[in-house]
């Protein structure tokens, strides 16, 4: 399946470019967010940082 419709199946079907899909360790998607959102976004950062310091499984 493609990469997108899995991602889009987990949380929400973007609606333009750039849409941002945080995923944990596992490939669950545990954070989305627009493509209006931009990079320096503190929610952004927020799960990504914790993306990021997740225990691998």
């Amino acid at each position: 399946m493609h990469l997108f419709k899995v991602l889009a199946q987990q949380s929400a079907v973007p609606k333009w470019n750039f849409y941002k899909y945080v995923l944990d360790r596992q490939g669950r998607v545990i954070a989305h967010f627009s493509s209006l959102t931009k990079p320096d976004t503190p929610d952004l950062i927020e799960a990504m940082e914790k993306a990021i310091a997740s225990k691998p499984r």
